[in-house]
């Protein structure tokens, strides 16, 4: 069990806890990005629905076992906001390379591929998007990528130059996915038909795994409350959250939590080579090298944010909202206001300091969510953190100035 979690001792708990039978209904990882939780949620999943009489054998063949590798299993509901595209790219990236080198890891490569890209098309299930105005648009769009995947997820691959042109016709039709139709908001249409799709009559259990649980509107919140006070029958919930003092107390009295803790540099660096076969400082800085805009461009632009913020003008954000890319896709906001926090951080030597640094995190956080959440231009949400920022450096005699 869990073999392909690496250096989690979240991963021992669960382990324990199931082997115990005393693992709950309804379960909470928490953590920070890029340690384990949905691989950990999946992992679980398939040790839940084993068809084997000794559960969890790592290397199990039984029917069920082989569909939720695949992430085709009908008992798993997979819900909530994530930024997939770099996973996505990533993946093509090795399985590409592996297939024009001839490399004896094309295999797994190639599976790690077709698991990314499932991980995306999961979250449209028809349960969940069957009220939506965009359903049939995101049926078709899905129905693309599964047939496009089909040609690749296959004992003999096709022509090299034709796999190449076909993973690249995944990874854009994902891009479009993710961008046109992904909430960032878990809806609370999606948490009502969690109920419909747990009365469906199935083999064993059914596990729903609801990722970037501290986003959720209030109304989603208490829709989720009551689900969990009344589950239902069978119905495992797994709930993933990088952020867990969001989660409402109401709902954290009703999960069992398990902390996954950062890993050291040279673990992350470690599983970069063992997973992508090829090296990086670590995990995050692996995956931002698949931004269509460099992190050293993120930086600077970032840094002439807060020059901007120091000087009073309010002038240069779409100069550098175009020089982000119109930060397409939306991760690039995310990781541009994760700059101007790291260059805030050295406020935090005083108390005033560390007050102006949750107020301008707050900032940046609410702006993140007008655009991801309200569809707010990223220009015009700059403006608003520009204009706070630029207020709370007045009031505290130009403090920026001194991390610049």
């Amino acid at each position: 069990m869990f073999e392909n979690l690496y250096y989690q001792e979240a991963g021992k708990q669960l382990i324990s806890d199931y082997e115990k039978g005393v693992l709950p209904g309804a379960i909470l990882l928490s953590g920070a990005e890029y340690t384990g939780k949905l691989t950990a949620a999946l992992e679980l999943s398939r040790v839940l629905l084993c068809k084997e009489s000794k559960k969890g054998a790592f290397d199990c063949e039984c029917s069920s076992c082989v569909r939720v590798r695949k992430l085709l299993s009908p008992n798993i509901l997979l819900m909530g906001a994530k930024n997939s595209s770099l996973e996505i790219a990533a993946a093509q990236n090795t399985f590409v390379r592996a297939v024009a080198e001839g490399a004896s890891y094309a295999k797994q490569a190639q599976n790690n591929f077709v698991v990314a890209v499932r991980k995306l098309t999961m979250r449209f299930n028809e349960m969940l998007w069957a009220k939506d105005t965009n359903a049939s648009k995101i049926a078709n769009l899905v129905s693309s990528i599964s047939d496009s995947l089909d040609e690749i997820d296959v004992k003999t691959l096709p022509e090299f130059k034709k796999l190449e042109k076909t993973a690249d016709a995944i990874a854009k039709d994902c891009a479009k996915l993710e961008s046109s139709y992904m909430y960032e908001s878990l809806p609370i249409a999606q948490v009502r038909a969690v109920e419909e799709w747990a009365s469906l009559t199935s083999d064993g259990y059914k596990v729903v795994i609801m990722e970037s649980a501290d986003s959720m509107q209030e109304s989603v919140r208490n829709a989720l409350l009551k689900t969990l006070e009344e589950p239902p029958a069978n119905t495992i919930f797994i709930l993933t959250t990088t952020r867990k003092g969001a989660i409402l107390p109401t709902i954290l009295s009703r999960v069992r939590p398990y902390t996954f803790a950062p890993r050291s540099k040279e673990k992350e660096q470690e599983i970069v080579q063992r997973v992508f076969h090829t090296s990086a400082e670590s995990l995050a800085l692996f995956f931002q090298g698949f931004l269509p805009v460099k992190h050293d461009v993120i930086q600077e632009q970032a840094k002439n944010f807060l020059r901007a913020v120091a000087n009073g003008s309010f002038t240069q954000n779409s100069v550098i909202t175009k020089n982000c890319g119109g930060f397409e896709p939306r991760v690039l906001l995310k990781y541009f206001f994760n700059e101007i926090a790291t260059m805030l951080r050295p406020l935090m030597k005083t108390p005033v300091g560390t007050s102006m640094l949750s107020e301008s995190q707050n900032a940046m956080r609410e702006a993140y969510l007008n655009v991801t959440v309200y569809n707010q231009s990223p220009e015009a949400a700059l403006d608003i953190v520009c204009r706070k920022l630029w207020s709370l450096n007045r009031l505290h005699s130009g403090v920026i100035a001194t991390v610049l």
